[in-house]
């Protein structure tokens, strides 16, 4: 009887503390003054829904099926029969027939590639430009000159 009693009675202290303590909570939340505690305080249930705004990541997967969508579309217009589907090229090829038939696509699709990487590349310079400041034109940097004889340009080369 004494324990029921002793386990009672701790409960219902127990209790009233934590009522106490949701009372204190619950006063601290409303008198938050930061809008964005206020926020953030705010249940789920009564938070407007947000717009949603794409990730980083969502907007580069985007923008690779945009990409594969370019590639595709450039493939087909400069070889539309390139890939018969004779050759499983990621298999090993059973005769030496397949196996140069396989190389003489692998070529082929090397070329279809470099040429798809030079357009890539003249895309880039009409965006970018070539007249960069470091650049003269041929894609040679000027660096200062450090050989012994320019000693301004290069103090270790003074140096024993």
């Amino acid at each position: 009887m004494h324990d029921e009693f002793i386990a009672t009675s701790s409960a219902d202290k127990t209790q009233h503390q934590f009522k106490e303590f949701v009372d204190e909570a619950t006063g601290l939340v409303k008198s938050l003054h930061n809008p964005d505690l206020q926020a953030a305080m705010i249940p789920n249930s009564q938070r407007k829904p947000k717009k949603h705004v794409p990730t980083q990541q969502e907007k580069l997967e985007q923008a690779s099926g945009n990409e594969r969508a370019d590639m595709d579309k450039f493939i087909q217009a400069r070889a539309p029969a390139a890939k018969s589907g004779a050759v499983d090229d990621t298999e090993v090829q059973p005769t030496k027939a397949k196996a140069l038939l396989a190389l003489k696509e692998q070529k082929a699709d090397g070329k279809l590639a470099a040429a798809y990487g030079r357009r890539l590349e003249a895309q880039k310079e009409k965006e970018v430009g070539t007249q960069l400041p470091d650049e003269q034109g041929n894609g040679f940097i000027n660096t200062p000159d450090l050989s012994r004889e320019n000693v301004v340009n290069n103090p270790q080369a003074a140096m024993p």
